[in-house]
């Protein structure tokens, strides 16, 4: 065996390697998400929204932070945030963003909107949340 081939031997199990941590780290990140769920249902079973939507519990909890503003009014980024992660910050204002974004995605397919209030924050538009609304009972 030369040394060229031991190399790309190794280059080769290390790349498997790789493969196998990062698989290993979005089954770790499924299951504290699966775990956060089941912890959610066994907390309050009669009072969790059935959405007909697959949301990950994340995404419900911005969503649920969404309905609860006033209508006119506007979910700050920083409740987004607090909604989100539990914590006050605002070290990964990114991830808010992304996730705003991937609840649209989400909830385009009833034409549900998710507004931009520019410099302050979020808000679920007026005939948009009576399509949640409706939705949700219709869930249940």
């Amino acid at each position: 065996m030369t040394g060229f081939t031991q190399l790309s031997s190794t280059a080769a199990r290390f790349a498997r390697q790789d493969a196998y941590h990062a698989e290993l780290a979005a089954l770790r990140r499924r299951n504290e998400e699966l775990e956060e769920e089941v912890r959610l249902l066994r907390q309050s079973p009669d009072t969790a929204r059935h959405y007909p939507w697959r949301l990950s519990p994340r995404l419900r909890r911005l969503l649920d932070a969404l309905i609860a503003v006033p209508a006119g009014s506007f979910l700050t980024k920083e409740g987004a945030y607090r909604a989100l992660y539990g914590l006050d910050g605002d070290q990964l204002e990114k991830g808010v963003d992304v996730a705003i974004c991937k609840l649209r995605q989400r909830l385009r397919c009833d034409d549900i909107v998710i507004e931009l209030v520019w410099g302050a924050g979020y808000r679920v538009a007026a005939e948009s949340r009576a399509k949640i609304e409706a939705a949700i009972a219709a869930a249940r």
